[in-house]
């Protein structure tokens, strides 16, 4: 799956980069950071889930990417990276606006 989605993104990378027709053609990730050091945004779901999703990465401590799907951030026109802090992509952040 991982090689499949990762030769999918270049493909949406190289389009969009190149053909001035990309129709709004975007890759977007979602990944799990809080916004503060000490976690205090993260929400009440992952806190009653445990140590783990409680603690997650945070400004101090940054997310990780998979080595063959991390973010384009200096190349071409870049990719979109939106953090969130809870279950819901819609809940937590900004992703409707963007849309």
């Amino acid at each position: 799956v991982v090689v499949n989605i990762s030769e999918l993104v270049t493909a949406i990378r190289k389009h969009r980069d190149t053909d001035e027709r990309s129709c709004g053609c975007e890759v977007i990730f979602t990944y799990l950071e809080a916004l503060t050091k000490d976690c205090r945004d993260v929400s009440l779901d992952y806190k009653l889930s445990g140590p783990k999703l409680a603690q997650l990465p945070s400004p101090s401590k940054p997310a990780e990417f998979l080595s063959n799907l991390k973010p384009s951030t200096s190349h071409g026109k870049g990719d979109i990276l939106i953090p969130k802090t809870s279950c819901s992509v819609f809940n937590s952040t900004n992703i409707a606006y963007i849309l």
